[in-house]
């Protein structure tokens, strides 16, 4: 009887810590909030799409988010919209790394299906046991497959969720 209130606490305490995005003892500074964001000069595929970080003042950064020399990110979580597309059919939204020296060097890190609803928009969170890194020397970029080369931007909002930290 007296070991249950013990087992409680310790789920609880374990609970909480499965539900941790950032490592424990990291500031906030530390977490980042990037927002999917076309038009940029250099920008990824044919809508010249970046990430711009956002902060808590309700402001956000006019350039592309790069990590720091020396820092790593860790992405987290993934929030997602999709409009207007084919009525009923999925969409698939794909995350990648890009090397900035050598744009023909890139990885899938992540993928998300959805079924679009009877007017063709559809979205999701998806929050990742282990995420992924992005490291100084690379970008993110976004692509729906079989999206048309320079067709209207269907895919309406990216929000990433994540921490920076030393890069070991």
């Amino acid at each position: 009887m007296q070991i249950t209130p013990l087992m409680i606490a310790v789920s609880a305490l374990c609970l909480g810590a499965a539900g941790q995005t950032r490592p424990a003892g990291a500031s906030p500074q530390d977490i980042v909030l990037l927002e999917f964001t076309p038009g940029f000069k250099d920008g990824c595929g044919a809508n010249k799409m970046e990430f711009v970080r956002s902060w808590g003042d309700g402001s956000a950064e006019t350039s592309a988010f790069r990590v720091s020399e020396g820092a790593l990110l860790v992405i987290t979580d993934v929030d997602w919209r999709y409009v207007t597309g084919p009525p009923n059919q999925f969409a698939v939204l794909r995350l990648l790394v890009q090397n900035l020296g050598d744009p023909a060097k890139f990885r899938r890190t992540f993928e998300s299906a959805v079924r679009l609803d009877g007017y063709g928009n559809g979205g999701t969170s998806e929050h990742m046991t282990t995420g992924f890194v992005v490291r100084p020397e690379a970008r993110l970029c976004a692509e729906v497959p079989g999206e048309a080369e320079g067709s209207v931007v269907r895919l309406s909002r990216v929000l990433l969720r994540g921490y920076v930290t030393s890069g070991r």
